[in-house]
């Protein structure tokens, strides 16, 4: 059970699909760091924190979800289409810095809705959904998320050295 709580791809290039139907919380991350083509990642029925990270590559950067969590596209440095869809009962953001193409976000604005490329830096999040303790974010080129979904304390998911609870 441990490897449906922290989940992590990384990236060659190439095309990485994460995929946690019907199960998983935790954290799901897709990093194509350095790395074109397609990153998706698709938290359908699952809780948690889903990213994709497309930095310094293109195409598509799609996030699909239940909308139960945070769902968060950062197509840094990429162009293409940087998109997320849930049902607005969370965080949604998106990040298209130094990025072309098409930036959106879609919700029902019940929650907290956040752009952050501060320090020029992947993805920056905070969500302190349904819960307290401290929920803090900072990074530099990462992806840095503090989530304290459902609870209180500290969680962290740093894209290079993370630690997620």
């Amino acid at each position: 059970m441990s490897d449906e709580r922290v989940h992590f791809v990384g990236g060659d290039g190439s095309v990485h699909v994460t995929d946690y139907v019907e199960g998983g919380g935790g954290v799901h991350i897709v990093d194509g760091d350095y790395g074109g083509g397609v990153h998706v990642v698709d938290g359908q029925y699952g809780g948690g924190v889903h990213v994709v990270d497309g930095q310094y590559g293109g195409g598509v950067n799609f996030v699909d979800g239940d909308g139960s969590a945070v769902h968060v596209v950062d197509g840094q440095y990429g162009g293409g289409v940087n998109f997320v869809d849930g049902d607005g009962s969370s965080v949604h953001v998106v990040d298209g810095q130094y990025g072309g193409g098409v930036n959106f976000v879609d919700g029902d604005g019940s929650a907290v809705h956040v752009v952050d490329g501060d320090y020029g830096g992947g993805v920056h999040v905070v969500d302190g959904q349904y819960g307290g303790g401290v929920n803090f974010v900072d990074g530099d080129s990462s992806v840095h998320i503090v989530d304290g979904d459902y609870g209180g304390g500290v969680h962290v998911v740093d894209g290079i050295n993370f630690d997620a609870r």
